[in-house]
C-alpha cells in the first residue's frame, strides 16, 4: 500500500453519498439530496 496514493484518493467526491444522506436525515428526499450534492460538486 502506498500512503501517498491513498491520501491523493481522499477527495471530497468520495463523501458525496454521505452528504446526500445527511440531507435525507433533515427531511430532503434522496433524489433531491443527490442532485443538490452533485450540483454543488460541479460548481466547485
Amino acid at each position: 500500500m502506498n500512503p501517498d496514493r491513498c491520501r491523493e484518493g481522499l477527495t471530497e467526491e468520495i463523501y458525496a453519498t454521505r452528504r446526500a444522506y445527511d440531507l435525507v436525515k433533515k427531511g430532503v428526499p434522496f433524489r433531491e439530496a443527490y442532485r443538490a450534492v452533485a450540483r454543488a460538486d460541479r460548481e466547485r
